[in-house]
């Protein structure tokens, strides 16, 4: 996962290609998502596929981010494609929805550029960048979006938490836990594999790590008007995707109805929550005297002890002092190609 608020960059101005009438591809990269910064060769293929009548931006910096993407709503792209992890994408749509305001949309391209790529794994997006964005241009040769066949584009909503968008929220250990991988300095699947065992171990135990990352939440949760009989967790977490990395698929329910999404709240020990493990990984239902299992289409979450809420969205982390409302969020309309030779 990326950390938006210093992974994230975004595109300068004078890092901005575009055309005097409207692009029919928006490209925006993030150059400082962890595959990209592995792989500069393959950004350096990515903008020379791009064509002089679309538009690319380079990204540097959330304020060149805001400015990238007022320049693509002022443009209106057919098609925003977006290189970059899941924090990029979750900043990015946010700046997005931000700068289109009332209008529709364009459709979204996910190309996979982060360390996790949870989202793209969650919504069956694979394969290689380049490919994708070759299928792209491929696509804008054959006319555009109206010659995708219709198994190609899908809708897919977001959440909306407070004044940002994204896929997944969670808060508790997952936020905790995902400090403690950022503190690593190494962000990628096998640092992220090792601290979950390391973490395990401690568990069984009683060491300090299971300590650490489990840190209750004493907060008062509103569903729907639904008051929550509890107000302590392990964790309190939602999302509009099944998975939530590694593999582990809490959100089983997040397809059920189209106008709501799946809310958490885990109440029960370290212990009680490694043993539901196997579970989640399976995508099945942990036992009910342990977790608040719903589907809503309002969250209102109110610290009980006064402290700051810490959580993540998509992987980034941020803290709120007063009371945190997530809602079922716009619907995206995204294209899923691959190689067009695939």
């Amino acid at each position: 996962m990326g950390r938006g608020h210093n992974v994230i960059s975004a595109g300068a101005t004078d890092h901005v290609r575009r055309r005097a009438a409207a692009p029919r591809i928006g490209l925006i990269i993030n150059v400082r998502a962890r595959a990209n910064q592995h792989h500069p060769d393959r950004l350096r293929v990515l903008a020379r596929m791009i064509g002089r009548h679309d538009q690319l931006a380079t990204t540097r910096s959330i304020e060149e981010l805001e400015q990238a993407c007022a320049q693509l709503a002022s443009d209106r792209p057919e098609i925003v494609a977006i290189c970059g992890g899941d924090g990029t994408l979750h900043q990015t749509l946010t700046a997005l929805i931000r700068s289109y305001g009332d209008r529709p949309l364009p459709a979204i391209a996910i190309l996979r550029g982060g360390a996790m790529n949870i989202v793209a794994t969650s919504l069956g997006i694979h394969g290689h960048p380049v490919d994708h964005l070759r299928a792209l241009v491929e696509l804008k040769r054959r006319g555009g979006l109206a010659s995708l066949p219709a198994s190609s584009r899908f809708a897919h909503p977001l959440l909306q938490i407070g004044d940002r968008y994204g896929f997944m929220f969670g808060a508790g250990v997952i936020h905790d836990f995902l400090e403690a991988y950022y503190a690593t300095g190494r962000p990628s699947p096998l640092t992220a594999a090792r601290l979950l065992l390391r973490a395990a171990a401690s568990t069984l135990v009683g060491g300090p790590l299971s300590k650490q990352l489990c840190q209750p939440v004493h907060a008062h949760v509103v569903t729907d008007g639904r008051v929550w009989p509890r107000d302590q967790f392990a964790a309190l977490c939602a999302a509009t995707i099944e998975q939530i990395g590694l593999g582990f698929r809490p959100f089983y329910r997040c397809r059920e109805d189209a106008e709501r999404f799946s809310v958490l709240g885990i109440d029960t020990s370290p212990l009680g929550l490694l043993r539901e493990l196997p579970r989640v990984r399976a995508g099945k239902p942990m036992h009910p005297s342990k977790v608040i299992d719903e589907i809503a289409r309002e969250v209102t979450i109110a610290s009980a002890d006064h402290r700051a809420l810490g959580y993540m969205i998509d992987g980034d982390l941020y803290a709120c002092d007063g009371a945190l409302t997530i809602l079922r969020g716009p619907v995206l309309e995204l294209v899923r190609l691959g190689s067009p030779h695939g």
